[in-house]
């Protein structure tokens, strides 16, 4: 039964492509004995059905087992090591006892063919326009009170894969195979201008890092009655200020590129949710904070525009119309 959903899920060539890049195989009856074995060790059940199949970064599978329960098996990139999504895991128990909206962990994290997997808790909900205002402000809400859990529990930064490391590379190694930013240079110096003026900015802030959810935006979350049940992809938790990381999400709160939403912030929006976030924390920013805060919004529009431009040196995606339109200022102050 997995098998045949497998089957069907390599109709997609890009999607099979993602699967083995992240498992190193895709022989669908291998996995199907794989995943048959883990769940009889973690849940003595056998899976009654598939409930979906997705790739990106990983691969998420939603099963139901046969006593009716709803279980989640994540698989995990091969460049995230074992270290890494143990830590992840002890950030979510202490978010778990904490009541704060985060997928229980159901098992340790374990080996599964090239990488790791681990499984977790079932959460049901939609994704709702984050351009509506009550949709923003449960997202600021929520990301100001994990800001605060970290805080209390002294939870330590964590450099995430994707992130930049400390070498001189413009940007950092794109999260599955789609995107080949060495075959598409042409066509992408005014974005990667763009860039390293906003990393040039970026370089005056002396804020110390701390452990921040870097892809916190809508397709990342679930949402019942307009209130956030869920913050998904925890392997996204990595290292930087305070400013950058409210930056940063200020400029991609709302993109869900599975829906025919607006991807993109609108830099109203932008300083909408800085203003938002200042009143849950009880703190104004500096207009130095803000010039910090707006060139990361910056940096990771040029990265996201540098990503559309990978896909398709033709046709400009929605972050590269909107860096066009800032021109050279810069996001916030649009």
């Amino acid at each position: 039964m997995i098998a045949n959903h497998l089957t069907n899920y390599f109709n997609d060539l890009e999607d099979m492509a993602i699967f083995a890049s992240v498992l190193g195989t895709d022989d669908v009856h291998a996995v199907q004995d794989q995943i048959t074995d883990v769940v009889k060790k973690y849940f003595d059940q056998d899976v009654k059905s598939v409930l979906f199949i997705k790739g990106s970064i990983g691969v998420v599978f939603g099963f139901e087992l046969t006593d009716g329960r709803n279980v989640i098996l994540k698989i995990f990139s091969q460049r995230i090591s074992k270290e890494y999504l143990d830590e992840m895991n002890h950030v979510l128990k202490i978010l778990d006892a904490e009541h704060f909206p985060a997928p229980r962990a159901l098992s340790e994290i374990f080996k599964f063919f090239d990488t790791h997997a681990g499984f977790y808790a079932y959460i049901s909900g939609e994704h709702p326009d984050a351009h509506r205002p009550e949709i923003r402000l449960e997202l600021v809400k929520y990301l100001a009170r994990f800001i605060e859990l970290g805080e209390k529990h002294q939870l330590k930064p964590m450099f995430n894969f994707v992130q930049q490391n400390d070498t001189d590379s413009l940007w950092p190694k794109p999260h599955n195979i789609l995107f080949n930013l060495e075959s598409t240079k042409a066509g992408s110096e005014w974005i990667e201008a763009r860039a390293r003026n906003a990393k040039e900015i970026l370089k005056r802030q002396t804020k110390s890092n701390i452990l921040g959810h870097i892809d916190w935006r809508v397709e990342n979350t679930y949402f019942v009655n307009d209130k956030l049940v869920a913050v998904f992809d925890w392997d996204s938790l990595g290292s930087m200020s305070e400013l950058e990381l409210v930056g940063r999400i200020a400029a991609q709160f709302a993109s869900n590129f599975g829906s025919n939403l607006k991807a993109t912030s609108s830099p109203e929006e932008g300083r909408a949710f800085v203003a938002e976030y200042e009143q849950f924390i009880n703190k104004k920013f500096s207009i130095a904070d803000r010039i910090i805060i707006s060139a990361a919004s910056d940096d990771h529009i040029a990265y996201i525009a540098r990503l559309e431009h990978a896909l398709n040196v033709n046709k400009p995606g929605q972050f590269q119309i909107l860096l066009r339109e800032c021109g050279e200022t810069s996001f916030l102050f649009c």
